[in-house]
């Protein structure tokens, strides 16, 4: 994972992202990298700028190799609206059919099939262990309840999948076309994976179903994406604006993708704060609470809105309507109780966030990269205080972008030493080579 995080008011934008990316084998991290470039200039004439987190790549090509050559595709262009620039990204990856051939589509696929199935097997162990001990001493009886948990959860995923809206651009038939010659390695998917679960005919024929939907359906709390961020100014934009793009993968030859709406500073909303991917730490400070407290406390809300009227219906010796009558005048009594402290902790949150706010809205430019990269050293430094696996960590790349100035690094890693390679300076002049130090190292 990772922490990216956005800050914007009137005067422009600062992006922060951090430079780890883990490697994960059967859901156990195996490698972890601190020097991974997440933050890119999108253009370099024009104040645009681009983050990625999760899948470092698309179909094996790195995103970073993707974004610099779109950039040089880009040249001099420009966009009225910074919308526009994302859907250009788009169109590129769509013309770019060498990046993604066939059998490398379909080596996607079965990564994305299989990591399904995992998880399927994974909610049929956890299904499993409620099933009560003496049900699982005969071999035979285990079996059966193995295979009919196992069925269960198929059905369950499979009927998920089915409310799904489908993806833009997709079809079942464009799904069907696609697997017309992959029905062998789906099988061998559904046996390496559950084969010690005993799916039954039905079970697989329902397993097919789910390998269409992976591909035509909107993605269902899928794990291998990417999350594009993509903020700055069109030509006709005075205010910054940030788009988020998730990209899911490619199927025959037609990029499957999310657009969210954007956010865009304006009068009415003059500044805005978004975290990326690692974004607990970020919402506890805003909001002065975290999500698993509010869960909490919206449980022992329900307990005040509900419980006393349980306890006057379980009360006997006590005539129907003088009951009935009590339990209604209780239960507006607990609503009122429970709306109050709703409305409170509501107002509570909103105060701190707004207050927040407002004082983004009137800081300068290089206040507002101190509190991107903040935030960001902010999930780092949870990290490294907890038990989880540190996602999170420096050095952190910062870059502020403005109308006037354009796109400016505030802080940039490079993997090289500035003084030894003044060819990439002379040849990409839009890269400021980092400031040296006095022992000749360069400042990342």
């Amino acid at each position: 994972m990772t922490s990216e995080v956005v800050v914007m008011n009137r005067m422009g934008i600062a992006l922060a992202a951090d430079s780890v990316a883990t490697i994960y084998a059967d859901g156990v991290q195996k490698k972890r990298h601190d020097s991974v470039a997440k933050l890119f200039m999108m253009s370099d004439r024009h104040p645009v700028g681009i983050m990625t987190y999760n899948d470092a790549s698309l179909l094996g090509v790195p995103w970073e190799t993707i974004i610099k050559l779109f950039r040089r595709q880009l040249g001099k262009s420009s966009f009225p609206t910074l919308g526009e620039y994302g859907q250009k990204l788009v169109e590129f990856l769509m013309q770019k059919q060498n990046f993604f051939p066939v059998d490398v589509e379909r080596k996607y696929f079965e990564r994305q099939f299989e990591t399904e199935c995992y998880r399927i097997r994974n909610d049929a162990k956890l299904l499993y262990e409620f099933v009560p001990l003496s049900e699982r001493m005969d071999v035979d009886s285990a079996a059966k309840k193995r295979s009919a948990v196992v069925a269960e959860v198929i059905s369950e995923r499979l009927a998920r999948w089915q409310n799904q809206d489908d993806a833009a651009g997709f079809t079942e038939k464009l799904a069907e076309d696609f697997l017309g010659s992959m029905s062998g390695d789906v099988s061998r998917i559904i046996r390496k994976v559950l084969s010690k679960w005993f799916v039954d005919s039905s079970g697989v024929i329902q397993l097919n179903d789910i390998s269409r939907h992976l591909i035509f359906k909107r993605d269902l709390d899928m794990e291998v994406y990417t999350g594009l961020v993509i903020g700055g100014f069109g030509e006709q934009e005075h205010f910054p604006v940030v788009q988020h793009i998730f990209v899911y993968g490619v199927y025959g030859g037609i990029l499957k993708y999310e657009q969210s709406q954007v956010q865009r500073i304006s009068e009415e909303e003059p500044s805005y704060i978004e975290s990326f991917a690692e974004t607990e730490a970020v919402n506890d400070f805003l909001f002065g609470v975290s999500d698993k407290v509010l869960d909490e406390i919206d449980r022992a809300v329900e307990i005040v809105r509900t419980s006393p009227g349980e306890v006057l219906r379980q009360v006997t010796g006590m005539r129907k309507d003088k009951k009935a009558a009590l339990i209604a005048e209780t239960e507006i009594a607990s609503e009122k109780s429970a709306k109050n402290i709703e409305d409170n902790i509501e107002l509570l949150l909103s105060r701190r966030y707004g207050g927040i706010l407002d004082v983004v809205e009137i800081l300068p430019l290089k206040e507002l990269a101190q509190v991107a990269s903040t935030f960001v050293r902010l999930s780092s430094f949870e990290k490294q205080l907890s038990l989880e696996a540190e996602t999170v960590g420096e050095p952190i790349d910062v870059a502020v972008i403005s109308k006037g100035d354009g796109f400016i690094w505030i802080n940039r890693k490079h993997y090289f030493q500035a003084g030894l390679n003044h060819r990439y300076f002379r040849d990409y002049p839009q890269n400021e080579p980092p400031r040296e130090e006095p022992d000749g190292k360069a400042e990342n």
